[in-house]
């Protein structure tokens, strides 16, 4: 399946940049950071959770010895990189946007001084947002996971939430009943430990194991002998194409393998029409208020690019920029979030910008709304120190020495092609 492949194709690039920062002297020192970004609607953050993991957890910061002349040794250390994915800019739903984000900081094994790219949802008007969307087209099963997700921040207690469980977990089941068809099995706990368990590893042994289990074929690398077996109403379809209906009891294990089964894919992403309702925004207030809290407290960085989001963004001017929400220009009282925001420039050739003109941007909208220039000098200024407070690169070195570093490891590099 695609989405298999693709997500461990992923994972292997994260493999191999741990492996190449390890491997290579000092190239540590320049590979700091990573950055993902794709189209988040398409994408989801479950696709690369594999790669950032392994990056983070496969290897711990230790001293790495380098052979000198005359058989001395010197010694440098490997850190943790730093990681940034983009995400909550590009979201159907208010709900998936803040969703994404909560599963990049949690499942990611995000860190103080991570980032996060734009999360625009984390500064979203929930309110003027309901006032001008009227209903959101969705997959269904984008649908049912943000259902999902509020279901599992209720259960555990993390956030008091304004919702009653039985009319949400009835939408939770109604939705399962459109991708699975039979509901033999299923329960909303099921579900929800379905979705967490698609950002861990071991899906593809997980497939070959239902493989077995439910065809009880003995050469699972033979694909014809599936196809003209006479098994009877195997699991897969693409085995059997006579299979009509999955008749048998669901699983865990068998719920998580139509993430990669065409059919349920399909199934998965028939539309779906979400009212948006006024009542509504007590809900989304507080998921958002909670994220918020979260992030202000793991000490992550939100980079924000004004010119970039007002091109391509729902955003008609820069003082409506969610910038100023996540972190105002005068706090006016202890609740408001002390968010570590930046200003980025984002694609500097695309845009034709760079981070001096975005802050003169910001400077001018605000002065020109009437703001003092001693409190704008004094936010931008703070946005500013936290750009640099925030970099991944922790050493300054000299042009001479960032030559010879640079130098050797080109060469280490094109010694081991």
């Amino acid at each position: 399946n695609h989405s298999s492949l693709l997500r461990e194709k992923i994972a292997l690039l994260g493999i191999a940049i741990e492996d190449l920062r390890i491997e290579i002297p000092r190239i540590s020192e320049y590979i700091v950071g990573i950055d993902a970004a794709s189209d988040e609607n398409a994408m989801e953050p479950w696709m690369f959770s594999l790669a950032y993991k392994y990056i983070r957890s496969k290897r711990i910061t230790r001293p790495i010895a380098i052979e000198r002349a005359g058989g001395m040794k010197s010694y440098y250390t490997i850190k943790n990189i730093g990681f940034t994915y983009h995400v909550g800019e590009d979201y159907r739903h208010i709900v998936s946007g803040l969703r994404h984000i909560d599963e990049v900081v949690e499942q990611f094994y995000y860190k103080p001084g991570d980032r996060l790219g734009h999360a625009l949802a984390l500064g979203q008007d929930i309110r003027s947002w309901i006032q001008e969307t009227e209903s959101v087209a969705m997959p269904v099963r984008e649908y049912m996971e943000n259902l999902l997700w509020i279901w599992g921040k209720s259960i555990s207690g993390e956030v008091d939430l304004p919702v009653q469980l039985e009319m949400l977990e009835e939408k939770i089941l109604l939705c399962a009943e459109k991708i699975y068809k039979n509901l033999s099995g299923i329960t909303v706990r099921v579900l929800y430990q379905v979705y967490e368990r698609k950002f861990l590893s071991g899906h593809k042994e997980l497939l070959m194991e239902l493989i077995e289990e439910e065809g009880d074929i003995d050469d699972v690398s033979n694909r014809n002998y599936w196809r003209k077996s006479d098994i009877p109403r195997t699991y897969c379809k693409m085995i059997n194409a006579n299979c009509p209906e999955y008749g048998r009891l669901w699983t865990e294990k068998r719920l998580l393998s139509t993430y990669y089964c065409p059919v349920f894919e399909e199934r998965a992403r028939q539309v779906e029409m979400v009212p948006v309702r006024e009542n509504e925004a007590a809900l989304y207030e507080s998921l958002q208020e909670y994220l918020l809290k979260k992030i202000a407290r793991k000490g992550i960085y939100i980079e924000t690019n004004p010119t970039s989001n007002l091109n391509i963004g729902n955003i008609k001017e820069v003082l409506e920029h969610p910038i100023f929400r996540m972190s105002p220009l005068r706090p006016i009282a202890e609740k408001e979030q002390n968010i570590l925001v930046t200003v980025n420039s984002d694609d500097p050739a695309v845009f034709n910008t760079n981070v001096e003109n975005e802050l003169a941007y910001v400077y001018y909208a605000l002065e020109h709304a009437g703001c003092t220039k001693e409190d704008v000098l004094h936010w931008i200024d703070k946005i500013r120190q936290n750009g640099m407070d925030g970099s991944f690169i922790s050493k300054v070195k000299e042009c001479r020495t960032l030559l010879e570093e640079i130098g050797d490891i080109l060469d280490l590099l094109e010694s081991s092609c």
